[in-house]
């Protein structure tokens, strides 16, 4: 495994270190992409400070994968911890960040469960037309959970002539002899001058690789913009899931009997934006998002007390519905000088209710609770451009939240341009937030005692780089040094704290670490990119209650010190062949298999490298109204890696999937 990752490694710096003797002699004017997440504002990346990554749906296309977690594992600093196969719950580090670091959004509204957490292995690719990420903490735009970075998924717009996609593949695992995995998609897109549709649906059907763990998922989604006035624009945009997954695992994973026969989760999902543009001159613009999430979780396990040690003599479950209403009202001013300065200022206000209300019943007893907590925000956003070559973005945001009270988080960003050799310089600073969960809030019946006086876990992150390009678009080279340092983390104790209360904010944690990315173009339809993550962390204070899973000057579980993957993709006339390698160092997890004595040791995870292929054809046809035919398949741990993401849970070993496509 070390000669793999070595190989790679070495692979990748003499591709980069051949090409940086070579001079820049023409200036780059290719278009460069676009975001939007960064600052509200569609601004190119060049103009922007901070670490951006934009995931376009062509690239999602290529690597032929239905879920979002897949794509994004090649993210450099990113990290995908999986408890299991599809189905299983995942989660993302970024940086070194906690998984509740990341704020999600699907189209601009917020999906996080309230307290920052976000499942990621319910999302499907379905009718997405690009993923725009940005690292670090952005709480001055987007207050709380913008910690380590924000993920915005953003739906297919609907243009031209009206345009059907089927789709219908079927594949195996290795697991249970072959066990059966089915996918199915279907969308419908089109428009005209003033308006665009666009609706998609997906299903997922996968038995697992377990005795009870099927998975499925039905996913809709839809977006209509329209645009009866040059200076007005209106987009609705929705998306809901409706996902089932039966799984066997307790909480020390499948490695360890017994396994539960019976016991499943259903999820069910609503994200629903709407969003009006309005200009009412060129130097004055209106933008008012209204969004709403609503999640409703349910859980059940069956009395199997004669087959698994946690099971009593009556069925446990658990239902949860969470809800998200949000409103985003702000102002941006423009201002011009063309090639001497450029400014727009935004004024913004945010309202935001989140309402939780659950019930348990278990062997242990019953437990409910119904709470709601508002939050008001102002803020404020700078950004100033000077003769195209220096962009300065800074912004401050104020939350007055019901419980935690007032805080204020800012930011600030630098981008310098040197045209001349296709370098930008750039750098960034800010404060993060993230709320506390309602259980750690209200507590949780008899069992937990929550506490109102609560404070927001909090970062200060920054981080400068370097963005090289070379021979115009053939070489692009990426460096960036981050440093986090997480404050006021919330941490659980079975015995009471002295005011009576089961959680406070008494730890503290720092990560640093440097990320370093490449991509060469170098034959028409040959792509190859590669990234590579050192990662330091550790425990600064853990509050003197001596945790084996945060101890201090003890690095942070599930975090890898080495990360690296990449990504080689061929295009030739209709073929498309896609090959990803993702390499996991060794890091520190939790082994909770020792049930009798309810006792916790810390353990090293090996290291592993996974392959995955895709690939397809596209058939040239003429007849009926089919405008395009294509084969496809994607084969998933191609070399059959035996490894874990979370200590006593399987990986999934070699599966495949074949399938069909048209477009009407």
């Amino acid at each position: 495994m070390k000669n793999q990752f070595s190989f790679f490694l070495l692979t990748f710096f003499l591709l980069s270190s051949s090409v940086l003797a070579v001079e820049e002699d023409k200036e780059t004017e290719a278009l460069e992409p676009v975001v939007v997440t960064a600052t509200k504002i569609p601004t190119p990346i060049s103009q922007l400070g901070a670490s951006v990554e934009v995931i376009t749906e062509e690239e999602i296309k290529k690597s032929g994968t239905k879920d979002v977690l897949e794509v994004l594992r090649s993210v450099a600093g990113f990290n995908i911890v999986q408890s299991g196969g599809k189905g299983g719950t995942a989660s993302l580090f970024v940086r070194g960040g906690e998984s509740d670091f990341n704020l999600v959004l699907i189209d601009g509204v917020q999906v996080n469960d309230i307290g920052g957490s976000f499942d990621f292995s319910r999302l499907t690719t379905d009718n997405i037309e690009r993923i725009e990420i940005v690292k670090g903490s952005h709480s001055a735009i987007y207050g709380s959970d913008a910690v380590t970075s924000v993920i915005n998924i953003i739906t297919k717009k609907g243009k031209g002539k009206p345009s059907l996609d089927l789709s219908t593949a079927l594949g195996a695992h290795k697991e249970k002899d072959g066990s059966l995995i089915q996918e199915y998609h279907a969308s419908l897109s089109g428009g005209r001058s003033n308006f665009g549709y666009s609706l998609g649906y997906g299903r997922i059907d996968d038995n697992g690789i377990l005795i009870n763990n099927e998975y499925t998922n039905n996913t809709f989604s839809g977006a209509f913009n329209y645009n009866p006035l040059d200076i007005l624009s209106i987009l609705f945009t929705a998306r809901y899931e409706d996902s089932r997954f039966e799984f066997p695992t307790e909480s020390a994973g499948d490695r360890f009997d017994p396994l539960d026969p019976d016991q499943f989760d259903v999820v069910e999902s609503l994200t629903f934006g709407a969003n009006v543009s309005f200009s009412p001159t060129p130097w004055w613009e209106h933008i008012l998002l209204i969004g709403l999430h609503d999640r409703d979780f349910f859980f059940r396990d069956n009395p199997n007390p004669d087959v698994t040690f946690f099971d009593s003599d009556q069925p446990s479950t658990t239902s949860t519905d969470e809800t998200r209403f949000s409103l985003d009202y702000r102002w941006n001013f423009y201002y011009d000088v063309p090639n001497t300065v450029n400014s727009i200022s935004t004024l913004g206000f945010e309202y935001e209710n989140e309402a939780a209300d659950q019930s348990s019943v278990s062997s242990f007893g019953a437990s409910a609770f119904d709470e709601s907590r508002d939050n008001l925000a102002f803020y404020l956003q700078e950004q100033i451009g000077f003769f195209e070559r220096l962009f300065i973005t800074g912004g401050l945001r104020v939350d007055h939240n019901e419980n935690f009270g007032t805080e204020v988080s800012p930011r600030g960003s630098i981008a310098y341009l040197i045209k001349e050799t296709g370098t930008k310089l750039r750098g960034g600073i800010g404060r993060g937030i993230k709320e506390p969960t309602i259980i750690e809030n209200f507590g949780l019946g008899t069992f937990t005692v929550g506490n109102p006086d609560l404070k927001p876990e909090e970062s200060i992150t920054w981080e400068v780089g370097l963005d090289q390009k070379l021979f115009g678009e053939i070489v692009e080279i990426n460096f960036t040094y981050f440093w986090n340092k997480f404050d006021n983390l919330i941490v659980f104790s079975f015995a009471p704290f002295p005011n009576g209360t089961n959680f406070e904010n008494i730890q503290e944690a720092k990560t640093n670490g440097i990320e370093l990315g490449g991509t060469l173009r170098p034959l028409d339809g040959l792509t190859i990119k590669g990234n590579y993550t050192l990662l330091d962390t550790e425990v600064t204070d853990d509050g003197g209650l001596g945790s084996i899973g945060f101890s201090e000057d003890e690095s942070l579980i599930r975090r890898p010190k080495h990360s690296f993957s990449f990504l080689a993709n061929y295009f030739y006339g209709g073929f498309n062949l896609n090959l990803k390698g993702i390499y996991v160092g060794k890091r520190g997890d939790l082994d909770f298999s020792d049930f009798i004595n309810f006792t916790t040791n810390r353990v090293t995870l090996d290291d592993y490298f996974r392959l995955d292929l895709a690939g397809y054809y596209e058939i040239p046809v003429s007849f009926l109204h089919l405008k395009e035919v294509r084969i496809f398949t994607r084969i998933e741990n191609l070399l059959n890696e035996d490894y874990e993401e979370v200590f006593g849970f399987s990986a999934e070993e070699f599966n495949f999937i074949v399938g069909l496509s048209f477009r009407i």
